[in-house]
């Protein structure tokens, strides 16, 4: 059997793209598949075998010690092929390859740009200096790993065209119908749900903020983790937070059945070069429960969900309920938004049709080890 392992420093042991989609597609293909992340347990999920290393509690101990313990561990599994998701894991994929190992980096995002929107980094001259080593960094990894699964078709360009492959966050249809929605009980607010990172750049605060001006008309249900103590703080002394209703990290499953309760989404990111390229796995989702949402005005998002959905300025919290509101007082528009979403997802969108292109990059690097049940072996 076809030996993967898959390593995370930064994402939980459930994170949508790593998991759900890459390890349990692949094991579904006849891959023995294990996934090294930072958790409390040994597990198998689905076919797919967890690995747990230590959790460190701080960012900085995460950057520099977590991928140690990945290393320790990987090294101690003979896999064909080490599937890495984390920047900081570029120097453990540099001791794989001396170890004559097949290396791939899955890269979610442009790293030079997303350095460039970080907070917590606080002169603007150190991050110009970060993104600068990031890009050399990347360069190096260019040269040295056997093949790059990129998320977005801006990040596509900065690596080697013969080794990459665009392998973009659709939705698992499967999974999706498979799912019951949440039961909502007697409310009768109009809800806004947004799942996934809460953070500056995510526009969360706007967000929130833009319950306000509904005058306690609709409610915001939020999931995901914060990005800091101190922007939640900040976000729960908004005039928004009385409308706003929290529900903690929850696994996919929860997400979807939450989604499907709500009566709109919300995807409204600060338009930074990082988010830009309009392939947003929360408006997939939306689009694949049939939800009509409101996202960020840019030309990538208008291109990709230009008929199944209303677009405001994320930095206008008036805009953004104004748009909500349009979706309350218009329920057709809302039906009509959300069949059009579907159609997309099920014509388009879909994993399992982006999924064959993962495939086939596994296929190109083990030639004489080749999957089965193999439908497709597109490489860009």
């Amino acid at each position: 059997m076809k030996k993967v392992v898959h390593l995370s420093s930064a994402h939980g042991p459930f994170d949508t793209r790593i998991f759900y989609k890459q390890c349990c597609t692949l094991a579904t293909r006849g891959y023995d598949v294990t996934l090294v992340v930072p958790c409390g347990l040994d597990e198998e999920v689905d076919g797919v075998r967890i690995k747990g290393v230590l959790k460190r509690r701080t960012r900085l101990q995460r950057i520099m010690r977590t991928p140690w313990d990945i290393w320790r561990a990987a090294r101690k599994m003979d896999a064909k092929i080490y599937h890495f998701h984390d920047p900081e894991l570029i120097p453990v994929g540099f001791l794989l390859k001396l170890a004559k190992k097949i290396v791939v980096y899955d890269v979610h995002e442009n790293l030079p740009e997303q350095v460039m929107v970080k907070s917590y980094i606080r002169y603007k001259v150190v991050r110009r200096v970060i993104a600068r080593l990031a890009a050399i960094l990347e360069s190096l990894a260019g040269l040295a790993f056997d093949g790059f699964s990129v998320a977005a078709p801006s990040i596509h360009r900065r690596f080697p065209p013969d080794k990459t492959v665009l392998v973009r966050n659709f939705v698992r249809l499967q999974f999706v119908d498979s799912v019951q929605a949440r039961e909502r009980g007697d409310r009768d607010k109009f809800v806004v749900i947004y799942p996934g990172c809460l953070g500056e750049a995510r526009g969360i605060r706007n967000l929130i903020e833009s319950m306000s001006h509904l005058h306690g008309a609709a409610e915001l249900w939020l999931m995901g983790r914060w990005q800091g103590n101190d922007f939640r703080e900040k976000c729960e002394n908004t005039n928004g937070w009385a409308h706003t209703k929290y529900f903690g990290e929850k696994m996919l499953g929860e997400v979807i059945s939450l989604i499907k309760s709500a009566d709109a989404g919300a995807h409204i990111p600060f338009s930074v070069p990082n988010y830009s390229d309009g392939l947003a796995v929360k408006g997939f989702e939306f689009m694949a429960c049939s939800l009509p949402f409101v996202t960020t005005d840019e030309p990538g998002k208008r291109k990709t969900f230009g008929d199944c959905a209303l677009f405001a300025d994320a930095q206008d919290p008036a805009d953004i309920a104004l748009k909500i509101s349009r979706l309350m007082e218009d329920g057709e528009l809302g039906i009509g938004l959300g069949r059009r979403g579907r159609s997309h997802v099920e014509r388009e969108f879909s994993w399992e049709r982006e999924s064959e292109t993962l495939i086939g990059l596994y296929d190109r690097l083990m030639p004489d080890d080749r999957s089965t049940l193999v439908g497709g072996n597109t490489v860009i």
